[in-house]
């Protein structure tokens, strides 16, 4: 899987080079696109609950990473999320760094993009754990000197919340004794500890920003009252759930790892996150949700895919559209949530079928745009980068302020793709390189 994925991001780097041509893009720079610029593994030992005598602790390993794409310019930051899934290693994070950085460059962030995470499974161990192991991590990034409000700002992702943000911005702070700008270690925080109003639901308000957009030009043809199915409940999928109404959407379908729902009528999307959050909902997920309502039915996630919508919204892990789910979908529009959720095998299948693509490097770049207000507003970066408004720190001003940057960048991806000939996904990739060239071009002649 995560070798699939690096190979999808290589292969759309090396397209938007060739229809930008050498001029822009010469080899050596390509060379330098299609990999990370610095990678960082440790093993982090902690203390954990005997299974056979819980008031017994023994000692437990945990795998953590991080990875490092390209920054325009060597003054700069990385930003992109820290997670906690078994899955995480270094090879597939390297793919969503370099996502990262292209979803940045699209919308005209100056930083490059980074991801990491520890390999455990949040919902198996005890918040004492996970504090723990969140801790371990900060201290030896820290000493590393790859950790800091100057160098690499981390945020939420899978398996990690705003909790787990404080409690790194809190170490932080201890340990350097820096007050001035040290809450901008991290972004997703909660708000009394420097985080921003909004920042919560802003991926899946920017994925109705996107579809917004794209409607407006006239690149989109959907009903005024639309229906979507959406993969995933998380922070990216019930925040789209919740917002839907607003944007004339009835959620009828959703999917998770361990059940689906259906209800063509609609569902109730408030009374499924009081489901998904209930104390006795230990994984937080939808299965069992079918029993709330006669009219509601449980379904899978392939009969979803062929009962179809309008809209199909992957927000949740990356990998899930194959060549095979993309052959018998049932959509109008597919908007991705979710980090790299599309094989490159299918986006030629979704071509050929006519399903448009608003992409992941646009669609989802709510969050990390809300996180570049936040770590800005916590750091005094208020002017550094004078085609960027950095809003007040309340829910209208950020979404004024992200509705802005959705509708400029988007409507250049679209000028891209129709001035080349391309479809959105290539032409996301190719405005972020057109984006980024020159800075590279500088850095390079610096070095």
């Amino acid at each position: 899987m995560a070798t699939d994925a690096l190979k999808n991001v290589r292969v759309r780097i090396e397209k938007a080079a060739q229809n930008l041509g050498s001029k822009i893009v010469p080899d050596w720079m390509l060379e330098e696109l299609v990999e990370p610029e610095e990678r960082f593994s440790i093993s982090i030992n902690v203390k954990v609950p005997n299974p056979a005598n819980p008031l017994e602790k023994i000692p437990k390993k945990f795998k953590a990473v991080r990875v490092w794409h390209r920054k325009p310019d060597p003054a700069d930051i990385w930003k992109g999320g820290l997670r906690f899934h078994p899955d995480v290693t270094l090879s597939n994070m390297e793919s969503h760094a370099i996502e990262m950085s292209i979803k940045s460059w699209i919308m005209q962030l100056p930083h490059g993009g980074a991801k990491g995470g520890v390999a455990i499974d949040p919902y198996n161990w005890p918040k004492d754990t996970l504090e723990d192991v969140t801790l371990q991590f900060a201290k030896r990034a820290i000493k590393r000197g790859i950790m800091s409000p100057r160098i690499d700002v981390m945020a939420p992702d899978v398996g990690t919340t705003k909790v787990i943000m404080d409690w790194i911005r809190d170490y932080y702070i201890d340990y350097t004794g820096d007050n001035i700008i040290g809450e901008g270690v991290v972004t997703g925080k909660s708000i009394d500890k420097g985080g921003i109003l909004g920042r919560e639901s802003a991926t899946g308000l920017g994925m109705h920003l996107a579809l917004q957009t794209f409607c407006n030009a006239g690149e989109i043809k959907l009903p005024k009252k639309k229906t979507a199915i959406v993969q995933g409940f998380g922070n990216v999928g019930s925040n789209f759930c919740a917002l839907a109404d607003e944007y004339n959407i009835s959620v009828i379908g959703v999917a998770d790892q361990f059940g689906g729902v259906y209800c063509p009528k609609g569902l109730d999307i408030n009374k499924m996150s009081e489901f998904t959050s209930a104390k006795t909902n230990k994984y937080k997920t939808i299965n069992g949700f079918e029993s709330v309502s006669p009219a509601y039915m449980k379904v899978s996630f392939d009969e979803l895919m062929t009962i179809g919508a309008d809209i199909f919204v992957p927000a949740a892990m990356e990998g899930v559209v194959t060549a095979g789910v993309a052959s018998v979908m049932n959509f109008k529009v597919m908007a991705e949530g979710a980090n790299g959720p599309t094989f490159a095998e299918a986006d030629e299948i979704l071509n050929q079928r006519g399903i448009e693509v608003v992409p992941d490097i646009y669609a989802n770049a709510g969050g990390v745009i809300v996180s570049y207000f936040e770590w800005a507003r916590n750091t005094r970066k208020f002017h550094d980068n004078p085609g960027i408004y950095i809003p007040e720190n309340n829910e209208t001003s950020v979404k004024t302020a992200l509705q802005a940057i959705f509708k400029e960048n988007g409507l250049a991806l679209i000028k891209t793709a129709k001035k080349y000939n391309i479809p959105y996904r290539e032409a996301g990739y190719a405005l972020a390189i057109e984006r980024v060239s020159p800075y590279i071009k500088a850095r390079n002649r610096m070095d």
